[in-house]
C-alpha cells in the first residue's frame, strides 16, 4: 500500500500524523512526501535564510529516519500560499496530479480545512480540488497541527458532518 502526504511545511505531517505514519511504515506501507513551502519563516529566533537551511536538513533527517525515498519539493516561500493567483494554483494542481499519477497512492494525506494556518488551508484546497476535478477515487485522510484555538474560529470540514 502507498500513502502520499502533502506537507504545507516540512514538519507538518510528522507533527500532525506521526503516530499513524509510523504504524503504516511498520506495516510496510510505502510513503511519499510533497512539500509545498520552503519553511524559511518557521522560526522567530533565526533569520529566514538560516531557517531555510535548518528546516531542509531536518526534513532530510526525518526522511532518512523513516525511510522515505520518494519526495517532491515545490519550494514556495513559506507563508505565501494564500496569495497565489488562479493560474499559479492551477499550475500547482497540475503538479499535484502529476505526482499522484507517478506515485500511484492508495491513500492521500492532507491538512484539515479547519487548520488555523493559511498555508495549511491552502494546501488542503489545492490537493482536494485537484482530486475532485479529475474525479479521483483515492481516499483522503486529514490531519491537524494547529488545532488551538480551533473552537473559536471553526471552518467546517466535510468530515465534521459525518
Amino acid at each position: 500500500m502507498k500513502l502520499l502526504c502533502f506537507n504545507p511545511h516540512d514538519d507538518d505531517v510528522i507533527i500532525g500524523a506521526g503516530g499513524t505514519l509510523l504504524k503504516l511504515l511498520n506495516k510496510n506501507w510505502e510513503v511519499g512526501y510533497v512539500y509545498f513551502t520552503d519553511g524559511r519563516h518557521g522560526s522567530e529566533i533565526m533569520p529566514p535564510q538560516e531557517t531555510l537551511k535548518v528546516r531542509a536538513e531536518e526534513a532530510k533527517q526525518e526522511r532518512e529516519f523513516l525511510g522515505i525515498k520518494d519526495y517532491w519539493e515545490f519550494g514556495i516561500e513559506d507563508g505565501t500560499l494564500e496569495k497565489l493567483d488562479n493560474e499559479q494554483i492551477k499550475e500547482l494542481q497540475n503538479r499535484v496530479l502529476d505526482i499522484i499519477k507517478i506515485f500511484q497512492p492508495d491513500v492521500i494525506l492532507i491538512p484539515s480545512i479547519s487548520e488555523m494556518h493559511s498555508d495549511h488551508r491552502t494546501t488542503h484546497y489545492i490537493v482536494n480540488d485537484a482530486t475532485i476535478s479529475r474525479k479521483l477515487k483515492i481516499p483522503i485522510m486529514k490531519f491537524v497541527v494547529w488545532s488551538f484555538p480551533d473552537f473559536y474560529k471553526k471552518i467546517y470540514d466535510v468530515s465534521d458532518k459525518v
